[in-house]
């Protein structure tokens, strides 16, 4: 058995882009996208999503054909992450007290 080598965030979802870009298959698109979206919901991705402008493919993908596409892209549907329920999650902080 071959181990493959361990890829940083910025490497993983940087090929997670190129693959959604290269690929005609649109159940590979579905799957990537799925992918990219179970990301988005960590915060400490932010900045790679932001820098690899996985934002505004999401943001494309809104007004795509695909129902599915349109759903992942809306963060819907992805089976890792179901949406949170109110009081579930990250709490804003405040910018200055406690």
């Amino acid at each position: 058995r071959q181990n493959k080598p361990i890829l940083k965030p910025h490497s993983y979802l940087q090929a997670l882009v190129t693959e959604f870009q290269v690929t005609d298959s649109t159940e590979a698109k579905e799957q990537v996208l799925a992918n990219l979206a179970n990301f988005a919901y960590d915060p400490s991705n932010y900045e790679y999503l932001r820098q690899l402008q996985v934002l505004d493919l999401f943001l494309d993908m809104l007004t795509e054909d695909n129902e599915t596409l349109v759903e992942f892209a809306m963060g819907k549907g992805c089976p890792e992450h179901p949406p949170l329920s109110p009081g579930q999650g990250h709490r804003p902080r405040a910018p200055f007290g406690p």
